[in-house]
């Protein structure tokens, strides 16, 4: 009976260990995005739980490359709006957890806003 139990606790055991470290099948699709000034574009997020965006340190306030905030959209839930001719970057992170343990990635959307004259 002992033996039992050790193999059905070592069995639950790898079955937990094995499971906390899947991580979900988070795609954002958009890597690289072309546009104009004053256009506005939905970038794609499949399956994304508590996705959050950020700016790059490098982004100039005064005179930004574009604008992003995050809709109810589940098809397109970030909203990008090029506002200067220029390249930057935006982080798109997600967090997950499995278990006890909670973890996170961040995938880069390098955004190109052309001159539309």
């Amino acid at each position: 009976m002992k033996k039992i139990f050790y193999v059905v606790l070592l069995l639950f055991s790898v079955i937990l260990t094995s499971c906390e470290n899947n991580e979900p099948e988070v795609i954002v699709h958009n890597s690289r995005i072309f546009m104009y000034v004053g256009d506005y574009v939905g970038a794609k997020v499949d399956d994304g739980k508590d996705v959050q965006i950020r700016y790059s340190e490098s982004r100039n306030a005064t005179s930004p490359v574009f604008e992003a905030k995050m809709q109810d959209d589940k098809e397109n839930p970030i909203l990008i709006h090029a506002l200067n001719v220029g390249t930057d970057t935006l982080f798109v992170g997600y967090r997950w957890t499995a278990g006890t343990s909670a973890y996170g990635r961040e995938s880069a959307i390098i955004v190109t806003v052309l001159d539309n004259k």
